[in-house]
């Protein structure tokens, strides 16, 4: 009695070059991703909400609100938190390559309105009084994130990067 088993390989071996090379190469998934991040930032600002808990972001301070109704910034943009000029919100781009998306800004002062900050946390100097140099920032600045995942983020950039694999295996 002879037994022979055959396996016809050749759907299986194409599969798996496929998913290696898909998994070489994620930049169709990065490219979506970075569109998905820069849209959650997008809509932190307009929202006025932490991208990532979905809470409000701090009010403006009374000294914050009478500068700009002092400055004429009330309309529009000048109303929303971070936006009286636009240019924080017009710096932030999304970039991706074949293994990585990102999205962030060049302004220096980001970081310190996605954080906060603390009254002289940055030393003194800037403008003199008579009581000498100014705290810098010279009142406090409470965080405002807009970069950040809500676990519905996380799943959808997992299920991104899934359907990625997914594809590759299937086509």
């Amino acid at each position: 009695m002879e037994i022979r088993i055959e396996l016809e390989d050749k759907e299986l071996r194409a599969a798996l070059g496929r998913l290696v090379t898909a998994g070489q190469d994620f930049s169709p998934a990065t490219k979506v991703i970075a569109a998905h991040l820069l849209r959650i930032t997008e809509d932190a600002f307009e929202r006025q909400r932490d991208p990532g808990t979905g809470q409000a972001w701090a009010p403006l301070s009374d000294v914050t609100r009478r500068r700009r109704e002092k400055s004429g910034h009330v309309g529009v943009g000048g109303a929303k938190k971070l936006q009286v000029t636009g240019s924080l919100l017009d710096s932030i781009g999304a970039d991706y390559d074949d293994s990585a998306a990102v999205v962030g800004t060049n302004l220096i002062y980001a970081t310190t309105q996605h954080f906060g900050a603390k009254q002289g946390e940055f030393g003194r100097g800037g403008f003199k009084t008579r009581k000498g140099s100014v705290p810098i920032p010279w009142g406090d600045i409470p965080p405002r994130p807009f970069f950040g995942l809500s676990a519905a983020d996380e799943q959808a950039v997992s299920d991104i990067l899934r359907d990625h694999i997914d594809r590759a295996f299937r086509a």
